[in-house]
C-alpha cells in the first residue's frame, strides 16, 4: 500500500487532479493506521478472553526469546531508513510505514518482558504485555491518523503560515502579506498569499519583489508551490506628486515625461509631457490627456492647475538608412554649431540617419566637467533645438553626453 501511495502521488497534475496527486500519501498513511488500531482492537480482545481463561499454554523457551530478538533488529533498521527517507521527501506514507515498524520494536520489547515473567511462572504476563503493546501502538496510531485527517480536511500545518508570514514581511518591498493560506498535499505544499507593494512601483519592480518572495519560501519549505498575488497599496510615509502622476498615466498607458510640479500659493500647478500613439486624430488625443488630467486633479491631493503638452509617441521600430552623400556638409553644419555653444569642449562620432524622408542626427558631445548634469544638459538641450530649427531637413537631434 506504501509502495502504490507513494508512486502515484509523485505524479505530476493532470485535467482531474490540477493540483497533484500529494493526498494519495495522506489517505495511505489513514488506511495504515487504521488497520494498526484494527490489530489492536484483536490483541485486546484475545488478551481480555485469556484472562478469563484458567488453562494458559504459553512456551517461553529460547526459540521465543530468539524469535523476538531477532524482529527487534529487524525492525530497528527497516523503521530507521523508513524514517530517515520520510524526513528528506516529506512523505507521510513512508513515515506510517516508520510508524508500524517502531510499534513493532516497542511491542516485540514489551513481549520479551512478558515472556520473562512468563518463564518465572507468572503466566498471566503475556496478556498484559499484550494489552500495554495495544495500548501503546494504539496511542501512536491515533497522532498519525490525527495529522492525516488534518492534511485531508487542508487544514494549515501549524506555526508553518506565521512562520512564513514573518519571513516575507522582511522583504523590502513588501508592505503586508495578507490571505497567506498554507495546505498539504503528501510530501508537497501549496502556498498562496497577497503582498501589498508600493502602487508607485513599476510593474518590473512588483514583480522583482514577488519573485524574492517566492525565493524565500522556496528556501523555507521544501517541495513548494507558491502562488503570489500583487495588490497595490498607498505606502504609510507618503508619495511623491511626481510618483503618483507616473502611476496614473500608467494606468491609462500613456508615457509621460519632464513633469514639474510647483507649489503656487498653497496650490499645486503641474506641466507635463504627453506622449500618445501618432495614429490619433487631435480630438481623440485630447480626449485621452483630458481625461488623464482630471485623474490626476482627483487623485494627487491640491492640484489646482495642470498644462499638459501633447506630442506623438514612437511605438515602433523605424527604418533607417545611413546617409552617406549628403552627409559630408550636414556633419560639419552639426560640428560647427557645437563649438559655438559654451560648455561644449568636444563633439564627434556624428550619424545622420534618413527616416521617412526626414533626417535624424547623433551626435556625442564632451562638456566641462566642472558642469552638474543640469548645467550640461542646459546646452545640449539648446544645440538640439538649434540643429532642428536651422538645418533644413532635420527633425529630430540626440545629442549624448560623456565626459573626457
Amino acid at each position: 500500500m506504501t509502495y502504490s501511495a507513494v508512486r502515484i502521488s509523485e505524479r505530476p497534475g493532470d485535467e482531474g487532479h490540477l493540483y497533484g496527486h500529494g493526498k494519495t500519501e495522506n489517505f495511505s498513511a489513514l488506511l495504515e493506521t487504521m488497520l494498526l488500531l484494527i490489530t489492536c482492537g484483536w490483541i485486546v480482545y484475545e488478551a481480555l478472553q485469556r484472562f478469563r481463561v484458567k488453562e494458559l499454554m504459553v512456551e517461553a523457551n529460547a526459540y521465543s526469546f530468539g524469535v523476538m530478538a531477532v524482529s527487534v533488529v529487524v525492525d530497528f533498521s527497516r523503521s530507521r531508513a523508513l524514517a530517515r527517507t520520510a524526513r528528506k521527501y516529506g512523505s507521510q506514507a513512508l513515515e506510517a510505514d516508520a510508524l508500524h515498524f517502531q510499534t513493532d520494536i516497542w511491542g516485540s520489547l514489551v513481549v520479551i518482558l512478558g515472556l520473562i515473567f512468563v518463564r518465572f511462572g507468572y503466566p498471566v504476563a503475556d496478556a498484559l504485555a499484550a494489552l500495554v503493546v495495544a495500548l501503546v501502538i494504539s496511542a501512536v496510531s491515533l497522532r498519525l491518523a490525527k495529522r492525516a485527517i488534518y492534511a485531508l480536511l487542508d487544514r494549515a500545518p501549524a506555526e508553518l503560515p506565521s512562520k512564513i508570514a514573518d519571513e516575507v514581511n522582511k522583504i523590502a518591498g513588501v508592505l503586508d502579506c495578507q490571505r497567506l493560506r498554507v495546505r498539504e498535499a503528501g510530501p508537497f505544499v501549496f502556498v498562496d498569499m497577497i503582498i501589498c507593494v508600493s502602487r508607485t512601483a513599476s510593474l518590473e519592480e512588483a514583480h522583482a519583489v514577488a519573485s524574492m518572495v517566492e525565493e524565500r519560501v522556496r528556501r523555507l519549505v521544501p517541495r513548494v508551490d507558491v502562488m503570489v498575488h500583487i495588490d497595490p497599496r498607498q505606502t504609510e510615509e507618503g508619495e511623491s506628486a511626481i510618483d503618483v502622476i507616473r502611476m496614473i498615466a500608467d494606468r491609462r498607458e500613456l508615457k509621460v515625461h519632464d513633469i514639474r510640479v510647483y507649489d503656487v500659493r498653497g496650490q499645486l500647478s503641474v506641466d507635463l509631457h504627453v506622449e500618445v500613439s501618432e495614429e490619433l486624430n487631435l480630438k481623440e488625443a485630447h480626449q485621452r490627456v483630458s481625461e488623464l488630467e482630471a485623474d490626476i486633479v482627483c487623485q494627487v491631493e491640491g492640484v489646482g492647475e495642470i498644462n499638459t503638452h501633447i506630442e506623438p509617441g514612437e511605438q515602433h521600430v523605424l527604418g533607417g538608412v545611413e546617409v552617406v552623400e549628403e552627409a559630408d556638409w550636414l556633419i560639419e553644419e552639426v560640428r560647427k554649431a557645437a563649438h559655438e555653444i559654451n560648455g561644449i569642449l568636444d563633439c564627434h562620432d556624428i550619424v545622420v540617419r534618413r527616416t521617412r524622408e526626414k533626417l535624424s542626427v547623433t551626435l556625442h558631445c564632451v562638456p566641462r566637467e566642472d558642469l552638474s548634469i543640469a548645467q550640461a544638459h542646459r546646452p545640449s538641450s539648446h544645440l538640439e533645438r538649434q540643429l532642428v530649427e536651422n538645418l533644413e531637413g532635420v527633425d529630430r537631434v540626440l545629442v549624448h553626453l560623456e565626459s573626457l
